[in-house]
């Protein structure tokens, strides 16, 4: 950590200080800010100046912080010190027994932000933004840059620990993974983030030198739903047509058995199941599972002109998705089904009636071949791109 308080009880940051100030410090007792046991001053050549609690200690701040971590900490700070915000370097919050790496006061909102540049217990974060939500503290989570792992310049791999870090400020701003690299002063935004499988997505890469980027900047660019997803997705669907089947695992397997069973196979499904949903992660199975069975189950039985309720959908898929209470920096977006009846009023295979009561207009169609399949794929992601 980088700030103690000594006998006077007064804070003292230490990066800022020379070899030689430091050479005198040690001859103080400082203490930790939270749970006040004695510190000790960690520093030298290859090392960036901090304190450090004592192997024994029980405080929860004893983390060990790397020097990856402080150094990037540390930049981070000094970046909004520039732009002279109301910045502070953690800042103890007695009420919730926190400290945020970095909390920022802009109009009145206090912001907190916390670089993760390690693998923690999913349950932690989770107790760390309910922390910040007790105060009313906007959390935003920075991960260290080699966190981010690249497929190739559209397809990263996100794995579940990640997705707890997924940032949506409004519905009108796309979804965002934040990354920063201490030593080339890099941040880096994952952004439109659409998962294809359990762990990889398609998104957009956007690199900024820290200190050319203005920090409120970063939460305020509008979602886009584009030509280059809808080209990669006709091109993902026609890999789920043609290969899926001699490439599937148990599980995989499970779901073609249903389907099996139901008189059909994945060249039959109609070109609106396995579509792009912003929020996918906050389901447990895959996009060609939920949809499958909501067309199959739910739509498909109905007459034309028959109702059915938002409610009823959500109840009968609650099994298969988190709780997402999990996910609070995930704010103000639609429900992954809402995003998928959107889908289907745009086809005009449902209606929509009132207060989340949607009305089927036309019948399910099933393919009989793979080439019409294939084509039929084509067709409707042709359809979308006329719609942007």
């Amino acid at each position: 950590m980088q700030i103690a308080i000594n006998e006077q009880g007064t804070k003292l940051l230490i990066a800022t200080k020379s070899t030689e100030e430091i050479r005198i410090l040690r001859k103080e007792k400082f203490y930790c800010p939270q749970c006040l046991e004695k510190v000790m001053i960690r520093a030298g050549p290859k090392t960036i100046p901090h304190f450090a609690h004592h192997r024994h200690s029980n405080c929860s701040s004893h983390k060990g912080e790397s020097e990856y971590h402080e150094t990037g900490k540390l930049i981070l700070f000094q970046w909004l010190k520039q732009q002279r915000l109301h910045v502070q370097l953690e800042a103890f919050l007695p009420e919730i027994k926190q400290i945020p790496d970095i909390l920022v006061t802009i109009n009145n909102k206090r912001i907190a932000i916390e670089f993760q540049c390690s693998k923690i217990r999913v349950s932690d974060i989770i107790q760390r933004n309910k922390g910040y939500e007790k105060l009313k503290i906007i959390p935003i989570w920075i991960l260290g840059e080699k966190l981010l792992k690249r497929i190739n310049s559209e397809q990263f791999k996100v794995d579940f620990f990640s997705t707890h870090f997924i940032h949506r400020f409004a519905k009108s701003t796309h979804t965002s993974l934040f990354y920063f690299c201490p030593h080339t002063k890099q941040i880096q935004i994952l952004k439109n983030i659409y998962f294809y499988n359990q762990n990889r997505v398609f998104a957009s890469l956007k690199i900024n030198k820290l200190f050319s980027t203005v920090f409120i900047e970063l939460f305020h660019e509008k979602s886009q739903f584009n030509n280059s997803l809808l080209t990669f997705w006709l091109k993902e669907k026609q890999r789920f047509r043609l290969y899926f089947r001699s490439q599937s695992n148990r599980y995989q397997q499970k779901w073609q058995n249903w389907l099996y069973e139901k008189g059909l196979f994945i060249e039959n499904l109609p070109p609106y199941v396995y579509l792009p949903i912003s929020s996918q992660f906050l389901f447990k199975v895959p996009l060609w599972q939920w949809q499958s069975e909501l067309i199959i189950n739910f739509i498909k039985p109905l007459r034309i002109g028959d109702i059915f309720t938002f409610e009823t959908l959500e109840n009968y898929f609650k099994r298969y998705m988190y709780d997402e209470k999990q996910f609070p920096l995930f704010k103000n977006s639609q429900h992954p089904i809402e995003e998928y009846l959107q889908y289907l009023i745009i086809i005009q295979l449902i209606g929509e009636c009132h207060d989340n009561h949607f009305k089927k207009k036309s019948h399910v169609k099933f393919y009989r071949h793979i080439d019409d399949a294939v084509n039929g794929d084509k067709r409707l992601i042709d359809y979308l791109k006329g719609l942007l």
